[in-house]
């Protein structure tokens, strides 16, 4: 089939990593001359201003599971039957992250090339994940990845599929390179945390390490408003020296006042399958502390960029952060060796790979990833 238009499917537009790539992959496309559509919830969120033509769905995301669910599944019943609309067109079902499954039944049914861009498969309970799994393994020609591990971990071996790192948008990094690296060694040491509104994220055990470390900063910035962030928190004490933060547009500030990055992911409730805040942190010059397994490994090298700690050993972290704040030296060479690391994923390589994975069907590699376990 001669494809002539592609039709990108997004499930919840916001201010999260996959909506990022998903608008960074549009511009490649657009780039290349080909047409994109582009169906997605209302937002606010990064896909607002993508350059495509745009069909809102109805979607809302709510703290209420059964809530979310019924939403969820309308959702996917209005992509179902919007979709037949291309039955004649030769298009390209482009369906971002795992979720969207009523987008790729009807590209499945219609005959279209359907293709998966998957940034995570960790999704409760583990039998809905098992579902979209399988729609996938039905529906799918061609599968983007975002990190080796999570290619090594759902290996659909019927499925042609390619490793696309993500990169930052160029004017995010421009603006980070021309920030200086240097710490003022009279303010205190100061640690930050970028996530989304999970307990396997490691919400509370960044909360305990500043509880041991009172001496510094610690920030937490979660992508959820202020209402859902009080509410999972409950009646935890949060002590002085740590800052709770709700979703923010413009995290520049952020990063230019940190000393150090943290990723507190639980290693098998919720294996870090790329780390966008990591690379972000990164081209800021900021080391890393990141889980010992999944893609970070392919991203931070352990004593180079950073290094790799478990979630579960908030004492062990906290050792570490007293340790390094204690060794300006030390803490130099590894910002300085971050943010040369962060340039090897750069926006030219990901136009570039995404291009030929989704318009030729040809995986590109990425020079300079470092192998990864599970």
């Amino acid at each position: 089939m001669n494809i002539q238009k592609i039709v990108c499917v997004h499930l919840l537009n916001n201010y999260t990593g996959s909506p990022l790539v998903l608008k960074d992959a549009i511009g490649a496309l657009k780039q290349a001359g080909m047409p994109v559509d582009l169906y997605t919830s209302k937002g606010p969120g990064f896909l607002d201003d993508a350059p495509a033509r745009k069909y809102p769905h109805w979607y809302r995301w709510s703290p209420n599971k059964y809530r979310r669910l019924l939403h969820f599944m309308f959702s996917q019943l209005w992509l179902f039957v919007r979709l037949l609309r291309y039955w004649k067109q030769p298009v390209l079902i482009y369906v971002n992250t795992i979720l969207p499954f009523g987008a790729a039944l009807t590209g499945w049914l219609m005959g279209k090339p359907v293709l998966y861009h998957i940034h995570e498969t960790a999704f409760e309970p583990p039998a809905f994940t098992r579902f979209l799994l399988n729609i996938i393994s039905l529906t799918a020609s061609r599968l983007l990845f975002v990190s080796r591990y999570l290619q090594a971990y759902h290996h659909f071996a019927h499925i042609p599929s390619c490793v696309v790192y993500n990169a930052l948008p160029e004017a995010f990094t421009a603006r980070a390179l021309q920030t200086s690296s240097k710490r003022d060694s009279q303010q205190a040491f100061h640690v930050l945390m970028v996530c989304s509104l999970k307990k396997a994220k490691g919400i509370f055990e960044f909360i305990e390490i500043g509880r041991q470390l009172p001496q510094m900063v610690f920030s937490l910035v979660i992508s959820q408003s202020e209402q859902h962030i009080a509410r999972f928190l409950g009646s935890t004490s949060v002590p002085a020296n740590v800052h709770i933060y709700p979703m923010q547009q413009d995290l520049h500030a952020f990063y230019a006042e940190a000393d150090l990055l943290l990723s507190l992911s639980h290693p098998v409730e919720w294996p870090e399958t790329f780390g966008m805040t990591i690379l972000e942190g990164m081209y800021y010059g900021l080391p890393c502390i990141v889980p010992p397994v999944g893609a970070p490994l392919e991203i931070v090298r352990e004593g180079v960029e950073g290094f790799h700690l478990d979630m579960r050993e908030p004492v062990a972290i906290a050792e570490k952060i007293r340790w390094l704040a204690g060794q300006p030296e030390v803490m130099a060479g590894l910002s300085a060796r971050a943010r040369k690391r962060a340039q090897d994923f750069s926006m030219a390589a990901f136009r570039r790979q995404l291009q030929a994975a989704v318009l030729q069907g040809l995986c590109i590699p990425t020079p300079g990833a470092s192998p990864t376990k599970a």
